[in-house]
């Protein structure tokens, strides 16, 4: 569990990327949501109830505590038409720009997730690479990995020699 605190406060140094992340995925969640209730709304209505879309908006936009709130808009009803299949065609528009941006918000949530993920794994190589390229060469392979040995620690051993005529000394396990 060290480790997992330890990368995940590698990933926390990039804050911003993440909250943009977490935004783009609660957007995604909504349009998602939003769409799917609307696609059900609209086929219970078209399919089970038999109501067009027409009289399904008169019917919202005539009630009181709707004229309440957005005011007297009844006249935005006639400008749908009776026809069923027109109604349909024109509610399934309505749920394409929906869909659009869901998917877009979609893609950014996972660029992003992405983007920080692989940020950190290289910030992971980059420290130990570094830590690995200041060590001296004589430093034995068990200081780096418990239980470490054998040909890691005979090329540590044999790279350490300097002149040629040493190094055709140097002895593999």
């Amino acid at each position: 569990m060290q480790a997992f605190w330890a990368f995940a406060r590698d990933m926390l140094r990039y804050r911003r990327l993440l909250v943009l992340a977490t935004a783009a995925a609660l957007l995604d969640a909504l349009t998602a949501f939003a769409g799917f209730g609307l696609i059900q709304g609209v086929l219970r209505m078209t399919f089970q109830d038999q109501v067009t879309l027409h009289a399904a908006a008169a019917d919202f936009l005539g009630r009181a505590e709707v004229q309440n709130v957005i005011g007297d808009r009844t006249a935005w009803a006639a400008a749908i038409p009776d026809d069923m299949f027109t109604g349909f065609v024109i509610a399934l528009l309505a749920i394409l720009p929906l869909t659009a941006f869901g998917a877009t918000m979609r893609f950014t949530h996972q660029a992003m997730a992405i983007t920080v993920s692989l940020r950190t794994v290289m910030r992971v190589r980059q420290r130990a690479y570094f830590k690995m390229l200041h060590l001296p060469v004589e430093t034995p392979q068990t200081a780096l990995v418990p239980g470490a040995g054998g040909i890691p620690g005979a090329a540590s051993r044999c790279y350490g020699r300097i002149s040629p005529s040493q190094s055709s000394r140097c002895t593999w396990p």
